[in-house]
């Protein structure tokens, strides 16, 4: 553990990153480290790097930017979330900003990252989805993986009300095809609904665990669940567990 502290420290100061904030990191096979950073990368609108560690204990871990993001028209910017891995070492996640297309706000993108089918190649991104910033969500935060490598997430503002949504990111049956957005729930805010989700986990039955920043009867936000339909196609259905009733209780995400 000492050796893993001190290659993250070694990392936050690493001048090649050049970020300010690192969000949270995952752990990929042979305790390989995979993060996100909020700013910084040969254009100063964040990275994702890897950390691997040492061959024999007690040596120096060794960072590598996987991708630099560039920013619109072509890529997102300002990563505020972690990472996922999936199938085949495959890591996904959100940028907070920018993306591909026309942006109504803040907008946003979830990205793809494969890795090389050689040691030492490069990995290849891929924009899956681009938000517009208007009833698709806006400014989304991180991903889960569901069954059939469904991604589910949350944004915090857009949607009916512009207070934020549940969203799911279905993948092509075939592939090099588009990505399916769809919303699940589009938050209404107080005092019937939370606003400003921040993120949701699954179960094994596919139901989504969240929470809100603000909404609910008291206005200090919520705990929901969001439970899948029957049959496919059908609606989502919302079910709030509580409401935060001081800033002091809100739940965080």
């Amino acid at each position: 553990m000492d050796g893993l502290l001190a290659g993250l420290v070694q990392l936050e100061h690493h001048a090649a990153a050049a970020a300010k904030r690192v969000a949270a990191r995952v752990i990929g096979p042979a305790g390989v480290l995979y993060g996100t950073t909020v700013n910084g990368g040969s254009s100063a609108f964040g990275t994702v790097f890897s950390l691997t560690p040492p061959a024999a204990p007690g040596g120096a871990w060794t960072e590598a930017v996987l991708h630099n993001f560039a920013g619109p028209p072509s890529d997102g910017y300002a990563l505020q979330a972690g990472l996922v891995i999936g199938k085949g070492g495959v890591l996904y996640g959100t940028t907070w900003e920018g993306g591909t297309v026309p942006c109504l706000d803040i907008c946003g993108t979830v990205f793809s990252l494969t890795p090389p089918a050689a040691p030492g190649g490069a990995w290849t991104e891929a924009v899956l989805y681009s938000f517009t910033g208007g009833s698709d969500g806006d400014a989304p935060g991180g991903v889960v993986i569901g069954n059939g490598g469904v991604l589910y997430g949350t944004t915090q503002f857009g949607g009916a009300s512009n207070v934020g949504t549940v969203f799911s990111l279905t993948p092509p049956a075939a592939p090099g095809g588009a990505w399916t957005e769809a919303v699940l729930h589009s938050f209404t805010g107080s005092p019937n609904d939370g606003a400003d989700p921040e993120g949701v986990v699954i179960d094994v039955s596919g139901v989504l665990y969240g929470t809100t920043q603000s909404g609910g009867s008291s206005a200090f936000g919520t705990v929901f669940s969001l439970t899948p339909p029957a049959a496919p196609g059908g609606m989502w259905t919302e079910t709030k567990a509580c409401a935060a009733t001081d800033a002091n209780a809100r739940a965080a995400g």
